[in-house]
């Protein structure tokens, strides 16, 4: 097996060249902000950040267990100390919304916070109280038709933009279209394994020109890519390597979001649970290991 994936690495570079879209370029990424500074950052900054989604690891939404604000600031530490600047939450349900206070002190330059239920006044409230810590807000759960409506999500910003932030949708990139005007800046998701690109290169490819298509909407806008990523376990094609493939080839010249910090072992399905740069248990994937950040 390791010696198909040597093979695999070595056809990298040439794979590469047959990626389709918006004039990407394979290099280093701009320097970083001024981490010391709490303030908004703008969207048009955002590519200057190393972006990763973080759920708590020890989260059991289905038992309700209490989170631990020491076991958040242990993985927040661990986050930082591993290169990320910038962090991403799905939700600010009591428990969630202490995270963006945390994140600040241990580090991260900008955060942006999710409210999965745009239809929760709870939820929007708690964000509204965290504004401060907070440069943006992501609104939704890629629920759009399922969960809640366009104009639940008009409901939702107009409350929000109160707290005088960015706002983003959590929808789906072949969904965009439905909402990009009620967006500061677009944030598409994008699940290439899910969605059948069941090869590192084929779910990069695919991630990227799903970018593209979602850009090309309104140029007048950032676009930030949420959800890339490649899981290590639960299907053809998944390992440790495979996820080092995926991500060491993705392009580093616009804002993206490594798809999941930690496994979360709570998820359904067969792949979901196995997304994370760390298990569950805070030990690092080959491609951590690797130091990818050089720190």
């Amino acid at each position: 097996m390791r010696n198909s994936v040597l093979i695999v690495l070595l056809i990298a570079s040439f794979a590469l060249l047959i990626l389709v879209g918006c004039n990407l370029k394979f290099g280093e990424p701009s320097a970083p902000m001024d981490e010391t500074a709490i303030a908004n950052v703008p969207p048009q900054e955002y590519v200057n950040y190393k972006w990763v989604n973080y759920t708590p690891t020890g989260y059991e939404p289905v038992t309700g267990k209490a989170l631990s604000q020491a076991s958040i600031t242990g993985d927040l530490y661990l986050l930082a100390q591993s290169g990320f600047n910038g962090l991403v939450t799905t939700t600010s349900i009591a428990g969630f919304d202490i995270i963006p206070q945390l994140a600040r002190a241990n580090g991260f330059g900008a955060v942006i916070m999710g409210i999965y239920d745009p239809k929760s006044d709870q939820e929007i409230e708690r964000a509204i109280a965290a504004a401060p810590f907070v440069d943006a807000y992501a609104l939704g759960h890629c629920g759009l038709g399922s969960d809640y409506t366009v104009e639940d999500l008009h409901r939702a910003v107009s409350k929000l933009i109160a707290a005088g932030r960015s706002i983003t949708i959590w929808e789906n990139s072949a969904n965009y279209s439905q909402v990009m005007s009620l967006c500061t800046f677009m944030g598409p998701v994008v699940n290439a394994y899910e969605e059948g690109k069941t090869t590192p290169l084929s779910a990069m490819n695919y991630s990227v020109q799903e970018y593209c298509n979602v850009a090309a909407l309104d140029y007048t806008k950032t676009t930030m890519l949420f959800g890339a990523g490649y899981p290590t376990a639960g299907g053809d094609f998944t390992n440790e390597e495979m996820q080092l493939l995926f991500y060491t080839n993705m392009p580093l010249d616009f804002a993206w979001c490594y798809q999941e910090a930690f496994d979360q072992p709570w998820r359904e399905g067969a792949t979901l649970p196995y997304y994370g740069l760390f298990d569950q248990f805070r030990n690092p994937k080959m491609y951590m290991a690797n130091n990818p950040f050089g720190e």
